[in-house]
């Protein structure tokens, strides 16, 4: 992934619309080729889609089939005026008969709804940690280099936590499951069961957790656009830097609280929260907030 985004980094940041596919495909190629995944059988069957749809509205689109919003989503016509390569890219994998019973078109779209997931995470944490922002190092003081810091702390322990704590551990699960395999609908029950649990604990199939984590990825984003241009730290450079500030300390705190409240169901999310509030100075927050709004609740019903 990280050669691949090294040379279709500049394609991938352009809109939608200016993306060219062939050069794209062309790209992918070069990088199986030059790296491990040459030696990949299966490495032409990988294919680069460029969907009309952001991450979150993908989703929404997948958990509203067969239910009454459905086709409102369906008439719903995509705005791609703002959607760039990044956001609307994907892959997609050219499945032959008989591994089809068993990658079928809608365990391929759960796939990119993961896929997709990471491949974000990983741009944001490549322009948090570019070049340019060690430049500025010179340039700006501590207080706008210690917000990047907490954000590359959220991105990196978000992909970690992914990556090594959930996805890696499912799929040696799997592996060592399918020892004892000895029919396809044995095949089927687990890897459908690897797949759901993937998706659970990283965050996509609770759509409200996807949608703060997702803002939080896109404010990291721009806050690292706002940084390559800002030259000066005082005036409006400072106003701003304290309103990136407060808004990722909301929405982080937003997501921690949606976490814990939704424990009983989350319960590997417990890992992600331990790493992201290692020294507990969210849980004070939180605690902070909830005690205000209990005391709010409080007077509220008592007229005062």
């Amino acid at each position: 992934m990280e050669q691949f985004l090294d040379i279709a980094d500049a394609e991938l940041e352009q809109n939608v619309y200016d993306v060219n596919p062939t050069r794209l495909e062309s790209l992918l190629e070069l990088s199986l080729r030059t790296s491990i995944s040459n030696i990949d059988p299966y490495k032409d069957e990988l294919r680069v889609e460029l969907l009309p749809f952001d991450l979150v509205s993908m989703l929404f689109k997948v958990i509203t089939i067969e239910t009454k919003l459905e086709e409102v989503y369906k008439k719903e016509k995509e705005d791609l005026r703002g959607l760039t390569g990044i956001e609307a890219f994907s892959f997609d994998y050219c499945v032959e008969w008989p591994v089809s019973l068993i990658l079928s078109r809608k365990v391929l779209t759960n796939y990119q709804l993961l896929f997709r997931h990471l491949f974000y995470a990983k741009h944001v944490e490549r322009r948090l940690s570019s070049g340019i922002m060690e430049y500025k190092r010179g340039v700006l003081r501590l207080p706008f280099h210690a917000l990047r810091h907490r954000m590359l702390h959220f991105v990196q322990n978000l992909q970690y936590y992914m990556m090594l704590e959930v996805i890696e551990p499912s799929w040696q699960e799997l592996s060592s499951k399918m020892q004892q395999v000895t029919n396809v609908d044995d095949v089927l029950k687990l890897h459908n069961e690897f797949l759901s649990s993937c998706l659970k604990d990283c965050m996509l199939t609770d759509p409200e957790l996807l949608d703060v984590g997702h803002k939080m990825l896109v404010q990291c984003v721009r806050f690292s656009n706002f940084l390559q241009v800002v030259t000066d730290e005082r005036g409006d450079a400072g106003k701003m830097l304290r309103r990136f500030d407060s808004k990722f300390s909301n929405l982080l705190l937003a997501l921690l609280n949606k976490i814990t409240n939704t424990a009983s169901y989350h319960l590997n999310l417990r890992n992600l929260v331990y790493r992201l509030d290692f020294n507990g100075f969210y849980t004070e927050k939180l605690e902070h907030l909830t005690a205000e709004k209990s005391m709010r609740s409080e007077r509220d019903s008592s007229g005062i």
